[in-house]
């Protein structure tokens, strides 16, 4: 059950995090392609046969259908076409204008043209078949005689659209949302991405100590501000003297800190006037924990990594949702080296909305009750 839950979480956020993908193949092949067939021009297609006049002289019929493809393309239909539709000698006439199709235990032979209009298909499919007929008579004391046993008449309809009209949109749509779909699903297959606090802690080994939503810009919102006080609170009872702060995203680093070290400047203002003296390193009169030191970790500021061993800390990774399995393994292999370490998820949180802009306003965080 939890690995259903996972898979499915992991679904969920490919699925928020490539939308625009899904949004392409579905506008490409719902809306782009119909489009495009609407406006193509028409074609049209006519079919001549060509089959034996006697009884053949093969032992069976196996060998038929190679030998009149080999002689089909040998160059003389080809020629032919090219003078028929006034075609340059190196233009390519098969299977593009003309083609064959020879079914095997089957002697009859089908020549198919193609042409912008119905008499120009049928032309070319009985040309082609008349060229046929006489380049195989010239092995008719092998092969036997053939001759065109059904000249193609002109189609009066062109050939349908793969997608038009509001059927074809419909299934281009469906269409592209499955392609949509399974391309994201390859995506996390290749990527791995690490959603939800049971994965990213199994991946990583070390404890995760909440998920914060945190929108990209501007103040923490009601959500994000009640995920980062129950963060504060739980690193409060950690009793951890130096908390180091880093992560791959600096921004989120630096905001996280910053509303950690927030929270306990509150806590310092309201209760650290109270602290008993010979117990300001434990607790304070009304029995709560002095807040540790918050130090955030930059590639300016490594040194301040380096820590006596008497001193308690622990390294705090604030790590975007959806990171890479390999690059999270990594990154907690790196700065678990100095002793304790936890993580952080980050989920990104948008607030478009005009009245959640209007709402943007600093508020201190309430202190611990």
């Amino acid at each position: 059950m939890e690995r259903t839950s996972d898979v499915m979480a992991t679904w969920a956020w490919g699925l928020r995090r490539y939308a625009w993908i899904v949004v392409l193949f579905v506008i490409g092949l719902g809306v782009l392609v119909p489009v495009v067939q609407s406006r193509s021009a028409d074609v049209y297609h006519a079919q001549a046969q060509v089959g034996p006049s006697g009884q053949l002289l093969l032992p069976n019929l196996d060998p038929l259908p190679r030998f009149a493809q080999s002689v089909f393309d040998d160059g003389a239909v080809a020629r032919d076409v090219r003078a028929l539709l006034h075609l340059p000698p190196g233009a390519s006439v098969i299977p593009g204008k003309v083609q064959l199709r020879a079914a095997q235990d089957n002697p009859v032979l089908v020549v198919t043209g193609r042409g912008s209009s119905p008499q120009e298909a049928a032309t070319v499919a009985n040309i082609s078949a008349a060229s046929l007929v006489t380049e195989m008579n010239r092995y008719s004391h092998s092969v036997g005689v053939f001759a065109v046993q059904s000249q193609a008449v002109a189609p009066s309809k062109p050939d349908p659209k793969v997608i038009s009209g509001p059927a074809g949109v419909t299934v281009g749509a469906l269409a592209g949302l499955v392609a949509g779909c399974g391309l994201v699903g390859l995506i996390l297959a290749v990527r791995r991405p690490v959603v939800g606090a049971g994965v990213a802690q199994g991946v990583a080994g070390v404890p995760v100590l909440g998920k914060v939503p945190l929108a990209r810009h501007g103040e923490p919102d009601e959500k994000a501000r009640m995920a980062l006080g129950a963060l504060a609170r739980r690193l409060l009872r950690e009793k951890h003297e130096v908390i180091f702060v880093t992560g791959p995203v600096q921004s989120q680093a630096d905001r996280v800190a910053a509303a950690v070290e927030a929270f306990f400047a509150n806590v310092r203002h309201t209760r650290g006037a109270q602290a008993h003296p010979d117990s300001a390193h434990d607790k304070d009169s009304t029995g709560g924990l002095v807040p540790p030191e918050i130090t955030t970790l930059d590639a300016s500021s490594l040194e301040t990594w380096v820590e006596p061993p008497d001193r308690c800390s622990l390294t705090l990774v604030v790590v975007p949702e959806g990171i890479r399995s390999s690059v999270l393994h990594r990154l907690v292999d790196q700065h678990r080296a100095s002793g304790a370490a936890a993580l952080v998820l980050v989920s990104p949180r948008h607030s478009w909305h005009p009245r959640r802009r209007l709402r943007k306003v600093a508020v201190p965080l309430s202190p611990i009750g």
